[in-house]
């Protein structure tokens, strides 16, 4: 979801990890991809492996995410930041899936970082309103016309609800998005 904004940075590898072997290599052209699988409660990485961390939606799918989050502390080199984006505790998003938590305050999530020595440098709110009736209509033509049929969201309204979601701020937050530093 996130490749073609990490491909645009002069990075030298993106490494995708999930809980399953990801298979973000095999679709995407660019080399620099690497696909590993394993816990995020028990990294394969070595201490202080990466720059840049860039964790989105996961900490609400985590029992353990005390562990997720030192993990993620551990394998980030001093100086390293990470962008972490999760539901707010008030999202509606997140009804109904296999979460192990509807979602965070931000003074929650402040917390969970901080037991873990990082520091929240620069927070955002989002999600609101127009996003979520974007997210509606996304559902019912997933529903009604399957996956592979035409998508009647295109780029531009995608763009005007966030857009919108940032400008005129109708409605609480459902979303959470921080950047969390590792002195």
């Amino acid at each position: 979801m996130h490749s073609d904004l990490l491909e645009a940075h002069a990075v030298q590898e993106i490494v995708n990890f999930d809980i399953d072997q990801p298979e973000v290599s095999e679709v995407r052209t660019d080399p620099r991809h690497r696909d590993v699988g394993g816990s995020i409660t028990d990294m394969p990485f070595a201490d202080s492996t990466f720059d840049w961390i860039l964790l989105a939606n996961v900490l609400p799918w985590v029992a353990e995410d005390h562990l997720a989050i030192s993990e993620l502390a551990r394998v980030l080199k001093p100086g390293g930041d990470m962008l972490i984006s999760v539901g707010t505790d008030l999202s509606r998003l997140n009804v109904g899936g296999p979460y192990a938590r509807r979602g965070y305050s931000l003074q929650a999530l402040t917390e969970l970082c901080a037991s873990a020595g990082l520091q929240i440098t620069w927070q955002r709110e989002h999600t609101r309103l127009a996003m979520h009736l974007l997210n509606v209509t996304w559902r019912w033509q997933y529903r009604h016309l399957g996956r592979g049929r035409r998508n009647l969201m295109p780029r531009f309204a995608v763009l005007a609800c966030g857009r919108a979601d940032r400008w005129v701020r109708l409605g609480d937050a459902w979303g959470l998005t921080v950047l969390a530093h590792r002195p």
